[in-house]
């Protein structure tokens, strides 16, 4: 086997190898060879899923260290050997390869949106095409310009990534002792970069990034089986379907937020939990849905002062505030009557009702309060002033005639 000539990695060794990465063509458009067409034996260790969504390509050459000549077949199974076993990777550290005879193969099993561990300052996640030249060569084939400018449209038009954060780079594969794999990105020599250039001069006539449907509905929304207690924060699980052609990401303009339908405050509103008073985040972070795949999720909510069944209709909608449809759902919680006095406060004529340190019209305004919001009481004066315990440890004086028992 040629490895033993290109390759002498020691465990210990910082492992050290160049690239220029490519971008890739569409499936339909282009015949990328896969795995299985070749002599290779997939790895029965396994890469995790380390989804995310691509915002770059990089294209970059290896070059063999030797002057040994051998066929592209050998070479790509050398370095899937390597990659997935020598260096314990499980599957290719690379999303595309391409030949000087402009053939494209099939790079790591789980797509474009597997994110390779490169460590780059810029972007620290983009879909690397490497490029496998001859010894001494300075620039890309005629056959692989071809091959790259349409590998590049396509993943750039299917991922929506601009066409200014195409790169061609030299790599290296970092390797230290009980520390991840990393993949260092270097700027390169000879005429790749012009190349480079010229190839997205080529091919911006013809981009037109492609904007992703999605769908998604709440398959169920686990609710306590027994009543629960004013202030008791209660956990809530909840379980979503993708049923759409593409990974839904926890942190991106698509995640699903569960808001209420009507778009006004909701009971249920925990301070410093929810993104509003009517929208709270389901997924939990870095997390992921693939298509057609099912997940729990859990989420708190807060148990307000309304006392039997209280129930609120929601839905899931995008960061962008557009629902997605048919995801209605209602929440629903049975609240004990607390043993304390709780009051209501009603109309002033101006909506809102002083909050002061002391039960006197005097006394300083610390605050304000809103109509039908709710308190306990603390204190009544016979003056006709009320104490309010505020919630987190604050307190207030209002006017007892602008509240009333519930």
């Amino acid at each position: 086997m040629f490895l033993s000539k290109l390759y002498k990695p020691t465990l210990m060794a910082l492992l050290t190898m160049l690239f220029i990465l490519s971008s890739q063509e569409t499936c339909l458009a282009l015949n990328i060879k896969p795995k299985t067409d070749f002599n290779i034996t997939t790895t029965v260790n396994k890469q995790s899923d380390n989804l995310n969504l691509p915002t770059s390509i990089i294209v970059a050459p290896i070059v063999i260290p030797s002057d040994l000549v051998i066929q592209n077949s050998e070479w790509y199974e050398g370095l899937y050997y390597y990659m997935a076993n020598r260096l314990n990777q499980g599957d290719f550290l690379a999303h595309y390869f391409v030949s000087k005879e402009g053939q494209i193969f099939e790079g790591n099993s789980k797509g474009d949106e597997q994110k390779l561990n490169i460590n780059d300052p810029e972007d620290n996640n983009p879909i690397l095409i490497i490029y496998l030249a001859d010894k001494g060569q300075s620039d890309f084939s005629i056959n692989a310009k071809t091959t790259l400018a349409e590998l590049i449209l396509d993943v750039a038009n299917r991922n929506a990534i601009k066409l200014s954060n195409v790169q061609v780079r030299s790599i290296k594969f970092v390797l230290f002792p009980e520390a991840p794999l990393e993949i260092i990105p270097e700027q390169i020599s000879g005429l790749f970069e012009i190349s480079l250039k010229d190839i997205i001069a080529g091919i911006t006539p013809k981009y037109a990034p492609i904007t992703k449907q999605y769908a998604v509905e709440i398959v169920k929304l686990d609710l306590p089986a027994a009543a629960v207690d004013y202030g008791d924060p209660v956990r809530l699980k909840i379980t979503l379907k993708n049923n759409s052609k593409h990974i839904l990401y926890q942190g991106t303009d698509y995640e699903p937020i569960l808001a209420k339908a009507e778009g006004s405050e909701s009971k249920f509103f925990l301070n410093k939990t929810w993104l509003s008073q009517s929208q709270t985040a389901v997924m939990s972070e870095r997390s992921f849905i693939k298509p057609q795949e099912t997940k729990e999720f859990e989420f708190l909510v807060n148990v307000p002062l309304y006392f039997g069944t209280q129930s609120e209709t929601f839905h899931l909608e995008n960061a962008l505030g557009q629902a997605y449809p048919n995801s209605e759902t209602t929440m629903t919680l049975e609240i004990n009557r607390p043993q304390f006095k709780v009051v209501e406060i009603t109309n002033t004529g101006t909506g809102q009702l002083n909050v002061r340190d002391g039960p006197w019209a005097s006394s300083s305004v610390i605050s304000r309060v809103t109509v039908g919001q709710r308190f306990p009481v603390l204190e009544e004066t016979s003056s006709g002033y009320t104490k309010l315990d505020l919630g987190s440890g604050k307190t207030g004086w209002v006017v007892s005639r602008y509240t009333k028992s519930v």
